[in-house]
């Protein structure tokens, strides 16, 4: 069923009643814009305490004085624009600062025979400057080499990655990342690469498992170790594909922050060959929160601020405590009414503009089994809400509306009487959405966003609809927008 031509005359309306901050905070306009502590600006959870914006480093960002770029001249950095606003690099390391010759500070070098290390400039392999490991010679058992380099604690989901390029094909070496205990290193993850092939050891097995990957070849290939911390696991990818290489055990996992990297030859005999490292990269992965809900703060009765409701008929928003059996706490209940076309609720969130791929989830629950809704994205289009995204339940059915072929596309079940997790991911620069349900991905996978031309998301809205018959008690709880 299609809704959408009867509700835009309806959002067009609600669009002019609704004030441009009703939701989600201010804008402190020394600050880009981009502001955490909303109106009055108390400084008490911005970046920069007295907020004079004399050393602010997010107000025409020119590069030249902050101070965490004041030699990023952009042209090698991994982020060309590099606004600094939301740059999640940890640490990166291209080598373009230190001196030819043999490795030193900050790095720990332990070498035995004749394996070396060196930072030697590319002459037909690329630009700049690179590590270059010489693996000595195979007869010698314990000629070896590791070097080791600290960085900044994470205690979070992260990826550490490198471009390698083999000069000898049959090249053999290893990478680690450790925890950082105490200043001790304890390793966490090994990959050991012999003659290409990429292998990684898995804590579960205590054994080392081939990843049906390599990286031999004439060309620079990217290893990125792919950590998810809180789960004490890591993964593989080679130039951004993932490999057989999925969520190995590190070995601790006991919670201890990563902090060191090393590149080692290895001392067995017949390990040798040479091979060159470059672009060490240390990124944040954790999703960074825009906005959650829960309810818990609200008091209990009809849905106020910072919501807008839009009522006709009957129908009711209620913020509801859960009796026992049914779950904890406080909840959104849309109470629908199906007598005439004129009965609907439509309630409806402003959160931080974000233009950037966004994960947008919420907790539902049918609670009669002929209970029907509705969910929307919005962009913000100056200040009103213009319609993105759109999925709808019938009869326990979730769907989504795809706008480039204008066809409503079956998701899955969302059966009554159970709390289910409902997921919209946005593609931004692509313009197109997907659905889970239940962290499982549906048939309504990259379908097309009504517009899709780049303006930022800022609104999210849960309905009833207004259809004769469609109507019945729904809860939400739990909406949480993340930047993934």
């Amino acid at each position: 069923m299609l809704r959408w031509q009867w509700t835009l005359a309806l959002v067009v309306m609600l669009a002019a009643s609704l004030s441009v901050t009703a939701c989600g905070g201010g804008d402190d306009d020394d600050d880009g814009g981009d502001d955490d502590d909303t109106m009055t600006d108390d400084d008490t959870t911005d970046d920069d305490t007295t907020d004079d914006d004399t050393t602010d480093d997010d107000t025409t960002d020119d590069d030249t004085t902050d101070d965490d770029d004041t030699t990023d001249d952009d042209t090698t950095d991994d982020d060309t624009t590099d606004d600094d606003t939301d740059d999640d690099e940890v640490f990166l390391i291209d080598f373009e600062d230190y001196a030819v010759g043999d490795l030193g500070a900050p790095w720990d070098v332990l070498v035995s025979g004749a394996s070396t290390h060196e930072v030697a400039a590319l002459v037909k392999d690329g630009s700049g400057k690179a590590l270059f490991q010489d693996g000595g010679v195979a007869e010698q058992i314990d000629g070896y080499a590791l070097v080791e380099y600290q960085f900044p604690d994470i205690d979070e989901d992260c990826t550490i990655s490198f471009d390698v390029k083999p000069v000898d094909n049959n090249a053999d070496w290893g990478f680690r990342v450790l925890q950082n205990y105490e200043d001790l290193a304890l390793t966490e993850s090994q990959l050991v690469i012999e003659d290409g092939a990429v292998k990684a050891f898995d804590a579960t097995t205590f054994t080392t498992t081939d990843c049906a990957a390599s990286v031999a070849g004439a060309d620079w290939t990217n290893v990125a170790l792919v950590f998810d911390f809180a789960g004490g696991t890591y993964s593989v990818e080679i130039d951004g594909t993932p490999t057989d290489c999925e969520d190995f055990a590190m070995i601790y996992a006991d919670g201890t922050p990563l902090g060191f990297v090393q590149f080692i030859d290895w001392s067995d005999q017949g390990y040798v060959g040479d091979f060159q490292i470059d672009n060490i990269l240390g990124e944040d992965t954790t999703p960074a929160t825009l906005f959650s809900v829960d309810f818990e703060s609200y008091s209990v009765g009809p849905l106020t601020t910072p919501w807008f409701t839009s009522y006709g008929g009957g129908g009711t928003a209620d913020i509801v405590s859960l009796v026992a059996g049914d779950g904890a706490g406080k909840v959104l209940e849309i109470d629908g009414v199906d007598t005439t076309p004129a009965d609907y609720v439509l309630s409806t969130y402003q959160f931080t503009d974000v233009s950037d791929d966004l994960d947008i989830s919420f907790d539902v629950m049918l609670v009669d089994s002929n209970a029907d809704f509705g969910f929307r994205t919005y962009q913000n289009y100056l200040g009103y809400p213009a319609p993105e995204t759109q999925i709808e339940v019938e009869n326990e059915t979730l769907s989504a509306q795809d706008f480039t072929g204008a066809v409503l596309v079956e998701c899955g079940d969302l059966l009554s009487g159970a709390w289910h997790n409902v997921k919209v991911h946005h593609d931004f620069a692509g313009g197109t959405y997907s659905v889970l349900i239940d962290e499982t991905a549906t048939d309504c996978t990259d379908i097309g966003m009504y517009w899709g031309d780049g303006t930022p998301f800022g609104y999210i809205q849960v309905i009833d609809w207004g259809d004769v018959d469609l109507g019945g008690d729904v809860w939400f709880d739990n909406f949480l927008g993340v930047i993934p």
